[in-house]
Parts: C-alpha cells; sequence; structure tokens
C-alpha cells in the first residue's frame, strides 16, 4: 500500500519587534500633562530641567496626541487644503484681464532711460560727447577729484 508523502515545509513565524524602554522624559512629560492639563510646553519643559530631563517640542505633540486631546491629521492634510482653497476644485483660466492700473504702478520706481535731466547751454557739447561715449559701448563712473564729481567713460 502507497502512502501519501505530505511536503514539508517551513512555518514562518512573524517576528516580534523587540520592545523599547520607553523613554524617561516621555513617562515624565506623560505624568505632568495628567497632572497639569491646561500647562503650557514652556512650564513643562521647565519642570522637566528642573528634574534633570529634556523634552522637545515633538514630544510635546506627540503626548497631547496620546492623551487625546489634539487628533491626528493624515499626511500631506495641510497641503491638499491649500491647493483646495486657492483654487476651489476648478482649472486655472486664462489671465484674467485687469481694469485701471496694474498695482503699485503709482509708487514703482521709473526703468533706466525713462528720466531726464535738464543741460545748460554751456555743457551741450560736453553731454553730447557723453553720449556719443556712451552709445559707442563706453561705462559710466562718477569720481570725486577732492573738490568736485567728475563723469567719465571708460
Amino acid at each position: 500500500m502507497a502512502t501519501a508523502t505530505r511536503k514539508k515545509t517551513r512555518r514562518t513565524t512573524k517576528k516580534k519587534a523587540s520592545a523599547k524602554a520607553p523613554n524617561p522624559a516621555f513617562a515624565f512629560l506623560m505624568s505632568f500633562m495628567k497632572r497639569r492639563p491646561k500647562a503650557a510646553y514652556a512650564d513643562a519643559a521647565a519642570a522637566a530641567k528642573a528634574a534633570g530631563h529634556t523634552i522637545y517640542p515633538i514630544m510635546w505633540g506627540r503626548a497631547q496626541l496620546l492623551l487625546g486631546r489634539t487628533k491626528l491629521k493624515k499626511k500631506g492634510a495641510a497641503k491638499k487644503a491649500t491647493a483646495r482653497r486657492s483654487t476651489n476644485g476648478r482649472r486655472k483660466a486664462g489671465p484674467k484681464k485687469r481694469l485701471g492700473r496694474p498695482p503699485g504702478s503709482r509708487n514703482a520706481p521709473k526703468a533706466a532711460g525713462e528720466f531726464s535731466i535738464p543741460v545748460a547751454d554751456d555743457d551741450i557739447q560736453n553731454m553730447s560727447n557723453l553720449v556719443e561715449a556712451l552709445n559707442a559701448g563706453g561705462r559710466a563712473v562718477l569720481r570725486f577729484d577732492g573738490d568736485t564729481w567728475m563723469l567719465a567713460v571708460e
């Protein structure tokens, strides 16, 4: 008589995560928050420092979550909410036509070339030479010679 053979397979066992020793500073913070539910972070930090512990703001928030004082938001929830507020679920349309002056145009500085300087009749030839030198690719430089300021082209 033939007997059926069973295939022997290894049984996989789930490994348990090694239990971490609780952080004494966090345990102190939890007990402090249970005793004084309306305390601020600064009060808790000062009390922890006096007891020889250091706590951080992330620990404060985690303790509040574990005590049920706040709710956990999904990752990226703030980013999605911002996107929802800005578009309201609609596609962005093309640029809208504005009426009137654009914002900030009243006090906007004038671009280069949009100003004029009055020239005395005596200085017309000097200014003409300056303009020609600048148009030829020169660079204007303002220099102080001890008594007066001089405009030169390099």
